[in-house]
């Protein structure tokens, strides 16, 4: 799925700087691993969901850490 960490008060271009931000973080930490796309102009990070060894517990723990990241970042 696709997805965009949008805090409030932010412009596009930071909104895009943030994101690119946040994905070298994830991908970085060598925990998990996320590409990314631009939509409209707005960049987006992508999560594949859908493999056959991907459980639950795998997404759940990878919102986790997305978030956890995400809240880290200064704005």
């Amino acid at each position: 799925g696709c997805f965009r960490y949008i805090p409030a008060g932010q412009t596009e271009a930071m909104l895009n700087t943030i994101n690119e931000q946040l994905n070298h973080l994830l991908n970085d930490s060598g925990k998990i691993y996320l590409s990314h796309t631009v939509l409209n102009g707005k960049y987006t990070l992508r999560m594949v969901t859908g493999q056959t060894n991907v459980t639950f517990e795998h997404v759940e723990k990878a919102w986790k850490l997305i978030k956890e990241t995400a809240r880290r970042i200064k704005e």
